[in-house]
């Protein structure tokens, strides 16, 4: 077989893969195709093209290194037809291989020297390279500039509607990254409003959207504000038929903790329950997201002075948590410590007695400043096994603080846990 046969044979071979969608299975070909033209010391246009095939797949692929060499060989091979795509696409990669790797100053340069490519300040693609430009402003922290950059974006006539929504979530996640939640609102909505128009209601990236807007106002506690948000896009959920999924579960959860926040224990427990019955089906109950969400309805059921149900759910969650993670964990040691205090509060001493017993042991295990949360632990169970009668609200009260100062000590120093 001819060498010119050869070459061509393996191009066939790539553009089968690619075809497919076999990215991995295009790598060896590619790699075999530009190595068997390496030895021949001519470097022509159909060269350059395998070059950037290869770089891109690698690219793709996130093998930076790889394709950021590629590229850069690629890019020193004159284009003999003339056009400005190969060199300017390649110049665009390149960039944001440089980003990848972390040099934010190479990846800038070699996008603001593709924008001097571009004729036509309004053209497609000074959009999409202003676009890469902004976003490496964004990894770099650099987050005045990136914002800057995506508002003259959105002023461009050839940016379609979608890219400005795009453009408006970016600089609200600047805003956000500086602390300027307003701002960073104020620019979500506006990329809402422009989903909306164009994509519908109820849509994929209008749920996205309206539920990255409530998370922004349940983190600045603008708690109304993020169960309004909430509610909406469980309601698109809903509408698309995925009120089964993992998604809704969140909502209903993040629901559950609004209500929370609100001092409405009826309705988080609601919503808290709902979300638990869901996350049995997904995931059944031996799993560590379920346990998490047995205690908070353990909380719930506590804000309500519900203890029996507070208890009992509280206790499903340890032993899930200790089949999981081992019984000296943290989280363990943590529910052992809460269930001791509902113990208390309802003068089941001896209960908890017991349990203190057994987190003061694994403490002591610990050493350290354990011990101290140890010998804090010692001291509430001396007092309750001295209590003859069933003790007196006040003095349940002073003990389940002190309880809750040891478990603060010990939150405090969980760094030397690990």
């Amino acid at each position: 077989m001819s060498y010119l046969d050869e070459i061509a044979k393996r191009r066939r071979k790539f553009m089968n893969q690619f075809r497919k969608g076999n990215l991995e299975g295009c790598m060896p070909i590619l790699e075999k195709l530009v190595a068997l033209q390496r030895k021949n010391p001519a470097r022509t246009t159909e060269f350059a093209d395998d070059l950037y095939n290869y770089a891109t797949v690698s690219f793709e692929l996130a093998d930076y290194d790889n394709a950021k060499e590629l590229y850069l060989e690629c890019i020193e091979i004159p284009d003999e037809r003339k056009l400005p795509g190969r060199h300017f696409n390649a110049g665009i990669n390149l960039a944001l291989c440089y980003a990848n790797l972390g040099n934010y100053p190479e990846a800038k340069k070699r996008l603001i020297d593709c924008i001097y490519l571009c004729e036509d300040n309004d053209s497609s693609d000074i959009v999409d390279c202003r676009y890469n430009l902004a976003n490496v402003y964004y990894m770099a922290g650099e987050y005045a500039f990136a914002i800057d950059q995506f508002m003259q974006l959105i002023k461009k006539e050839s940016a379609d509607e979608i890219l400005k929504s795009d453009c408006y979530m970016c600089a609200g996640y600047c805003h956000e990254k500086t602390g300027n939640f307003d701002e960073a609102l104020k620019c979500f909505k506006k990329a809402l409003g422009i989903t909306k128009s164009v994509l519908g209601s109820d849509h994929e990236e209008t749920f996205t959207v309206i539920y990255y807007i409530a998370q922004t106002c349940a983190l600045n506690r603008r708690f109304d504000e993020a169960l309004k948000h909430y509610k909406a896009s469980a309601s698109v959920l809903r509408t698309l038929g995925r009120d089964k999924s993992a998604y809704f579960t969140d909502i209903c959860n993040r629901i559950a903790d609004m209500y929370a926040m609100q001092g409405d224990p009826d309705k988080s427990l609601y919503h808290r329950i709902r979300a638990l019955k869901l996350m049995k089906s997904q995931i059944g109950e031996e799993h560590i997201y379920y346990a998490n969400n047995l205690k908070n309805a353990a909380l719930a059921y506590k804000e309500k002075n519900m203890t029996d149900k507070a208890a009992d759910y509280l206790l499903r969650s340890m032993k899930i948590k200790e089949k999981i993670l081992g019984s000296a964990s943290m989280d363990c040691i943590r529910d052992v410590m809460q269930l001791s205090g509902l113990y208390i509060e309802r003068f089941e001493y001896e209960s908890a007695v017991k349990m203190l017993t057994r987190a003061m042991d694994t403490l002591k295990e610990e050493g350290g400043k354990m011990d101290e949360v140890a010998a804090e632990l010692g001291m509430i169970c001396g007092f309750l096994s001295n209590v003859k009668s069933k003790g007196e609200p006040k003095k349940n009260t002073d003990i389940i603080e002190r309880l809750k100062s040891a478990e603060n000590k010990m939150l405090a120093n969980r760094e030397i846990w690990f």
